[in-house]
């Protein structure tokens, strides 16, 4: 929507929750302080990596222990049960 002039840069979308549109991607910002950054795919499938996990996590005072390896493999295992998609090496996204 930023793209086609809808949204600004940067707003809020509802109460409670802020955006920042940066690259290819958008971080939204709760109230709470959990911020949750995706990107966005050339036809606006949302992914995230490792790194996105782990500043949520951060975020709600849960920092996790596990390297960005483990979470990337942790991911691939909720491909596996059908849960997440990998869509590119690394990049998942919600399954379908």
């Amino acid at each position: 929507m930023y793209r086609s002039r809808a949204l600004e840069k940067a707003g809020r979308i509802r109460e409670g929750v802020e955006y920042h549109v940066h690259g290819s991607g958008c971080l939204f910002i709760e109230s709470s302080g959990a911020e949750v950054d995706v990107d966005f795919l050339e036809e606006g499938t949302e992914v995230f990596d490792a790194w996105r996990v782990r500043r949520l996590s951060i975020s709600v005072g849960e920092e996790s222990t596990e390297s960005l390896e483990e979470i990337v493999s942790a991911c691939r295992s909720l491909v596996a049960l059908g849960r997440l998609s990998e869509l590119r090496n690394g990049w998942f996204s919600t399954a379908n």
